[in-house]
């Protein structure tokens, strides 16, 4: 069982903790609140996330961190950043060398090393004394989760908004990138993929907080889970519900199934009361077409189509972010899409790094003296759900997913150094 004491108490910094460690964790937590918001797209430009310049300013200030911790870290920190590392050297290596889309790449690429560089300093905090790390890690989940809920309420407005606009039916049936259902970096499939990871982060905090930071994290994930829902994302329902079953399975309760099928019920019934013609047409066109949830919408066709290109060149990458420009589309799978541009030691890179992270969750989840395991269960069961939707989504080549995604990596391998078996302060 998790310790009630060890949730995101930390209102202020905390005594002792120094003053480069709040200064990190402020442009930290500004660079993830801001993440959800972004500058438009257009013909000659890139959109750039607000958030994303506070997290390369940390990015930048967490060198001199990595430096002085780095000897005081573990053999198993060692591997978990040294694998971090590789993948993060291999997406370089392997950026695209199609002229058109070289700069789009390298862009990628470079807001992976700056999640990198946040993942390292926060990984790295198991290097300082007790207080600090617990800080780090409260305020963490505190930070993911209010990200979480803004992008949720961010959505929603722009949902609402463009219903206002042009009617319910044209909004619900333009869920592709640029369409009235996306932000301007990406698609409802994406937003739902991306709100994966501080979804099951809220739905923990709910679970074993209490009074009203019990009632603040429910709300967040009930706003949450209410967005994922209007994406309607199949893979992502069913993954997120695969997994919060699992999670009822680990902790024994039917606690979490108890709002999601309230606020799915909720959802359903003011849908069919405001807009019952709607309602109908997203049953039919996301539920009724059999020919196409037998393909998965297509999707075995895409995979076809790359597996087969990868069988005549598998040693000849076509380089990071590459698909839709050599294929014309992506193959919405991340073991295919890894595969295919990034060749197997790039695969072997990402899926080692999934198994660490459930390897580290799992044995933490399970660890009757670690006060954090209830805490452990929910990383473990996002996670493995995060990895199942990836199979049938490319969210990973957006900027909020890429830095939630190390941000949210961070926090679950720092569960495990709460173990008095694997604690370590500073001398």
């Amino acid at each position: 069982m998790i310790n009630a004491k060890h949730l995101p108490r930390t209102i202020g910094a905390g005594p002792g903790i120094p003053l480069a460690q709040k200064v990190m964790l402020g442009l930290i937590g500004l660079g993830l609140v801001l993440m959800p918001f972004s500058t438009e797209p257009g013909p000659d430009s890139f959109v750039i996330p607000f958030g994303l310049p506070f997290l390369a300013i940390a990015a930048l200030l967490a060198i001199p961190f990595l430096i002085t911790r780095f000897l005081r870290l573990k053999i198993y920190q060692v591997i978990i950043l040294t694998l971090a590392f590789l993948r993060i050297l291999w997406i370089g290596l392997t950026v695209t060398t199609v002229s058109s889309q070289t700069i789009a790449s390298s862009a990628r690429a470079t807001v992976e090393f700056v999640g990198f560089l946040v993942f390292t300093y926060i990984l790295s905090s198991v290097a300082t004394n007790h207080d600090g790390r617990l800080m780090l890690y409260g305020r963490g989940l505190e930070i993911l989760t209010l990200s979480g809920t803004i992008l949720a309420l961010y959505f929603l407005f722009s949902f609402f908004s463009a219903i206002e606009s042009y009617g319910a039916i044209p909004v619900l049936l333009s869920r592709y990138t640029g369409g009235l259902m996306s932000l301007p970096w990406g698609a409802s499939n994406t937003i739902a993929s991306i709100l994966i990871m501080p979804l099951f982060v809220a739905f923990g905090l709910a679970y074993f907080g209490q009074g009203r930071t019990r009632f603040f994290f429910l709300l967040s994930a009930l706003t949450m889970f209410t967005a994922v829902l209007v994406t309607q994302s199949r893979s992502g329902l069913a993954s997120i519900l695969a997994g919060i079953f699992l999670v009822l399975v680990i902790r024994k309760t039917v606690r979490p199934i108890v709002g999601i099928a309230g606020i799915a019920i909720a959802v359903l019934s003011v849908g069919y009361m405001y807009g019952p013609d709607a309602l109908e047409i997203v049953f039919d066109t996301r539920l009724g077409n059999i020919a196409e949830l037998s393909t998965l919408n297509g999707r075995l066709d895409l995979w076809g189509v790359a597996l087969d290109y990868y069988q005549t060149r598998p040693l000849d990458p076509i380089g990071y972010y590459s698909s839709q420009y050599v294929f014309g589309f992506s193959p919405h799978n991340l073991v295919i899409t890894t595969l295919i541009e990034q060749g197997l030691p790039g695969l072997i890179l990402i899926i080692a790094l999934y198994f660490l992270g459930i390897l580290t969750s799992l044995r933490s989840a399970f660890d009757p003296n670690n006060p954090n395991s209830g805490m452990a269960a929910f990383f473990l069961c996002g996670l493995m759900t995060l990895f199942v939707d990836a199979q049938f989504e490319d969210a990973q080549f957006t900027y909020p997913f890429i830095i939630y995604f190390w941000f949210f990596l961070a926090l679950l391998f720092l569960i495990r150094y709460f173990s008095p078996a694997n604690s370590r302060s500073s001398p």
